[in-house]
């Protein structure tokens, strides 16, 4: 994972929601064991962190529960929480007013000591739904859809051969949520334009779906999985926002990063 295109992805994200939602998911995973309802009510908070939680840590969630012997009961109720939260959230609260959101940027462009990028506030009056509700997938992200695809699959296969669940229906609920792990977050490309980025999540969330159950899985599905995932890290290109690009992985390529372009990328963070 970490020395492929995702890993490296996920230093590209820095400063992105999605670290703050994987702690929220790792802080719930530890609650439930003792605390159920503190574990879903942490779960729906993350939906007021990003609506995206839908789609990426809250099936990741679920399935953990779903692995710990959740009772159907838990599971359902877990599930209209959570649900209603995001149509509450979609229907009502969607974006701030603009008004508000353009007295912000002037400020913030009156007492900044670094060019504001008004494009990336615009972001925040944007409806995802309606006429921009579109499939945002284009021919160019086929290939690395279908390698998102197919590893959420084979993390469902793997969680199937789990020896957690003695009944061939928990096998497969089971492994339906594992695949769901990595299926959900690409729904996002049908709400917002940054594909890689889905695909990225989608990796994510399989990646930890076969890392929560690592230690159940049999010798023979670690290694098929574990050559599958090197594959993938090799063959699987992602593209990086404003124009960045893996640097080569070479001795003249590391001196470059070290003497010019790490003090030249420190230099440009806003000192405040």
């Amino acid at each position: 994972f970490f020395i492929g295109p995702a890993g490296a992805y996920l230093f590209h994200e820095i400063g992105y929601v999605e670290q703050v939602l994987l702690l929220q998911l790792m802080l719930a995973i530890s609650l439930a064991r003792t605390r159920m309802l503190a574990g879903w009510s942490l779960m729906a908070l993350s939906l007021f962190v990003h609506e995206m939680a839908a789609f990426t840590v809250v099936p990741l969630y679920f399935m953990a529960r779903v692995r710990e012997g959740a009772r159907l009961q838990e599971l359902a109720a877990g599930t209209v929480i959570c649900g209603g939260v995001f149509l509450v959230l979609q229907t009502y609260l969607q974006f701030p007013d603009p008004v508000v959101v353009k007295t912000f940027v002037g400020k913030l462009a009156a007492h900044a000591n670094y060019p504001v990028r008004s494009d990336y506030y615009d972001v925040f009056v944007h409806r995802f739904t309606g006429s921009r509700q579109q499939i945002y997938y284009g021919p160019g992200e086929w290939p690395q859809l279908f390698m998102a695809v197919f590893f959420a699959a084979a993390t469902g296969w793997g969680c199937a051969t789990l020896e957690v669940e003695e009944d061939r229906r928990g096998r497969v609920f089971l492994a339906l949520t594992g695949a769901g792990a990595g299926i959900c977050p690409l729904l996002l490309g049908a709400f917002g334009w940054d594909v890689h980025r889905w695909i990225f999540l989608s990796l994510t969330g399989s990646f930890l779906a076969l890392t929560m159950n690592w230690g159940q899985l049999q010798w023979k599905v670690r290694w098929t999985l574990g050559v599958l995932l090197a594959l993938i890290a090799i063959q699987l290109n992602l593209q990086y926002f404003d124009g960045y690009a893996p640097r080569s992985v070479d001795r003249w390529g590391l001196e470059r990063f070290l003497r010019w372009e790490l003090p030249r990328e420190l230099t440009r963070i806003p000192t405040r």
